[in-house]
């Protein structure tokens, strides 16, 4: 029984010291050294610069916080409150970057003449002229070749005028019967029966023109047109020339 009361005591004991704060543990330390004698101390640390080694200490300590982006906390109230701009960074280039496209579209716009009510009615006009070509090659032989060229250049409408210009020459050849014209006939075909022709070397270099412009989808301008223009003009009048061949037997 007395030793269970020891025990507890001793318990209660260990609990009041173990709830006794540090700083009256510290203050109490402190009385205690302060007992000693202060004129001893004194002879002792004379000549000692502790005050350096310790700013030494504090300088590299503070170096080091600020090589790892550290700060103390009165700098830290000193230091202006940063704003996180990332998202709001990216938003702004996005939004930079669709202005700037805007603002390129309407330049082009106005540069090319886009916006040009003039352009769009070429445009439907071109549109009617290509159906009317369309037409025309369905019957070379009876189009009327000559009035869509004149309409093509009028309205600027350059590779639908060197087509135009490549079916009058088909057209020119029938009707001089120095090839056979037929609906689903190749470039390729109507060489191959100018093989033995004097006219085939100027022939083929009007197909090879033609083709790189149509097939190869190469537009061309005014001063283009200009340059082309003269070759098929010298064939037609080449095909005037040549007699017509006499199939009758």
């Amino acid at each position: 029984m007395i030793h269970s009361k020891l025990h507890i005591f001793c318990g209660i004991l260990y609990l009041l010291f173990g709830l006794i704060p540090s700083s009256l543990i510290s203050q109490s330390q402190a009385s205690s050294i302060q007992s000693f004698d202060r004129v001893k101390w004194k002879e002792t640390t004379k000549g000692i610069d502790y005050a350096g080694e310790l700013g030494k200490v504090k300088n590299e300590k503070a170096k080091k916080k600020r090589r790892r982006g550290e700060a103390s906390p009165k700098a830290k109230e000193l230091q202006p409150s940063r704003i996180n701009f990332t998202g709001a960074g990216f938003l702004g280039k996005v939004l930079l970057f669709i202005l700037g496209a805007v603002v390129l579209y309407f330049l082009i716009k106005a540069l090319t003449g886009l916006d040009n009510p003039r352009n769009t009615k070429i445009d439907k006009e071109a549109e009617s002229l290509a159906k009317a070509i369309e037409k025309a090659e369905e019957n070379i032989p009876e189009a009327d070749t000559r009035s869509l060229l004149q309409e093509a250049i009028e309205q600027e409408a350059y590779n639908l005028a060197i087509r135009l210009y490549f079916l009058d020459t088909l057209k020119e050849l029938t009707q001089k019967q120095i090839i056979q014209w037929k609906k689903d006939k190749t470039n390729r075909d109507y060489q191959l029966e100018l093989s033995d022709h004097h006219l085939k070397k100027d022939f083929n270099q009007l197909v090879n023109i033609f083709n790189h412009l149509w097939y190869g989808k190469r537009y061309i301008n005014k001063q283009d047109f200009q340059a082309i223009e003269p070759h098929f003009q010298y064939f037609i009048q080449a095909i005037h020339q040549t007699p017509k061949l006499n199939t009758n037997p």
